[in-house]
C-alpha cells in the first residue's frame, strides 16, 4: 500500500477462499486488480496471464515446487518480465517427539513417544570391499544419507548421490556429526570385520548412547578371506595384529602351530620374514595375502628365505605355520620330573615357583 496509486498499478491474485478474498478487498483490490483462483498453475497459465496484464514485475512467494514456483519463474523469463521473490522465513522446525507429543495435547490423547535417539550411527564392516560386502551392509549404505570412512573404504562402495566424510578417527566423526544434526543415518564404513583390529572398538566406546543409537554389521576379516582362499581352518590360528603396533610375533611362531597377523607398511613383510631368519626359524611355512579382495590380490607362500626379497604392498596379512613348535616352559624344569599334589596347580605353575 505504500506504493503510489497501487490500486491501480498492482493487480493481485490470491487464493479463492473466502478470508483471502476479504483481506485483497479491505486492501482496495477489486475489479480486473484483484483474480481470485486457486492453483498450482501452468506455466501457459501462468505467461499469458503475465501478458495480458502487461506487467512488468511479477512479486511471489517462494512456494516451492508443490506451489508451482519453477513455473512461475519460467513464465516471467519467457515474458521478459522481472522477478522479485519473497523468501521463506527461517524455521528449523521440531523434532518428532516434540510433534507427536504437541499433538497428543492438542487433541486430548495419550502418545506413546519413543524415546530411541532419532539419529542412528550404523557401523559397517566392508570386509575386502567390493563383491565381499553382505547383503546387509550393502542395503544399509544404500540407505544412508552420509558415508564416513578412510578413502580406501569410500572408494570401495557406491557412493553416488550420497554426502561424503573422509575421516576415520572416532572424535572427529562424532564431533562432525554433532555439528550436523541434519543426518539421521550416518555409515561408518571399517575394513574387514567390526570386531578384529578394528576401528569400530574406538567408536563403539566413545559414542553417547543416548544421543545416538548404533547400529554394528559384521562383515569379512582378512584372518577369513587369506584362510579360505589357501584353505586352512583357521579355528586354532593364533590371532596377532603389528598392523600400527607392537606385536611378538616371534615368540607367538615359536610355541604355537599356526599364527595369523595383520603387517604395517609396504615392508611389512619383509621385515617379519628377516626376523624369523634371525630367530632360526627359517623352517616355518609363511603365507602372505596382499591386496586382498581387489584386482590387485596377490597370495604369496614358501620359507622366509625365499619370500624376504619379494616386493609387498602396502596393505598385507600373514598366516605362518610352524610345523614343530616349541612348547617347553622357558624357565623351570621339565613337567616330567614334577609330582603333582592336592594343591590345585598346574605343573608348570609348580615349575616356575621352584625356580623363583
Amino acid at each position: 500500500t505504500a506504493i503510489p496509486d497501487y490500486k491501480e498499478r498492482i493487480i493481485a491474485r490470491v487464493l479463492s477462499v473466502k478470508d483471502s478474498v476479504l483481506k485483497a478487498l479491505d486492501l482496495g483490490f477489486e475489479g480486473a486488480n484483484l483474480i481470485c483462483a486457486r492453483g498450482p498453475f501452468t506455466e501457459e497459465f501462468n505467461h499469458a496471464l503475465l501478458e495480458q496484464t502487461g506487467a512488468s514485475i511479477m512479486i511471489t512467494k517462494d512456494t516451492g515446487s508443490e506451489g508451482g514456483f519453477e513455473e512461475k519463474l519460467r513464465a516471467a523469463e519467457r515474458a521478459g518480465v522481472k522477478t522479485v521473490v519473497v523468501r521463506r522465513p527461517d524455521d528449523d522446525g521440531i523434532s518428532l517427539k516434540d510433534a507427536i507429543s504437541e499433538l497428543g495435547e492438542r487433541l486430548g490423547i495419550e502418545c506413546v513417544v519413543d524415546d530411541k535417539p532419532e539419529t542412528c550411527i550404523a557401523i559397517i564392516g566392508i570386509g575386502m570391499g567390493g563383491g565381499t560386502l553382505t547383503v546387509d551392509a550393502t542395503r544399509r549404505i544404500a540407505s544412508s544419507d552420509l558415508l564416513i570412512g578412510a578413502e580406501r573404504m569410500l572408494s570401495s562402495v557406491n557412493s553416488a548421490g550420497k554426502d561424503v566424510l573422509k575421516e576415520y578417527r572416532a572424535n572427529a566423526i562424532l564431533e562432525y556429526l554433532g555439528n550436523h544434526p541434519e543426518y539421521r543415518c550416518p555409515a561408518v564404513l571399517v575394513s574387514g570385520d567390526v570386531g578384529f583390529y578394528s576401528a569400530a572398538k574406538k567408536l563403539l566406546e566413545s559414542v553417547d548412547r543416548e544421543k545416538y543409537s548404533v547400529e554394528v554389521y559384521c562383515g569379512i576379516s582378512s584372518l577369513v578371506y587369506l584362510s579360505s582362499r589357501v584353505g586352512i581352518p583357521w579355528q586354532d590360528i593364533r590371532l596377532l595384529s603389528a598392523h600400527g603396533k607392537e606385536a611378538n610375533i616371534i615368540s607367538s611362531v615359536r610355541s604355537e602351530r599356526s599364527v595369523f597377523t595383520l603387517l604395517t607398511g609396504s615392508d611389512g613383510a619383509r621385515r617379519l620374514c628377516e626376523d624369523l631368519i634371525r630367530f632360526g626359524m627359517d623352517g616355518v611355512h609363511v603365507i602372505v595375502g596382499q591386496d586382498l579382495g581387489s584386482d590387485r590380490e596377490r597370495i604369496m607362500s614358501g620359507r622366509p628365505s625365499e619370500l624376504k626379497n619379494r616386493g609387498f604392498s602396502e596393505l598385507c596379512a600373514a598366516i605362518i605355520i610352524n610345523d614343530t613348535p616349541d612348547r617347553s616352559i622357558p624357565i623351570g624344569l621339565d613337567a616330567e620330573v614334577l609330582i603333582r599334589g592336592p594343591a590345585p596347580m598346574t605343573k608348570s605353575e609348580v615349575s616356575s615357583l621352584s625356580v623363583v
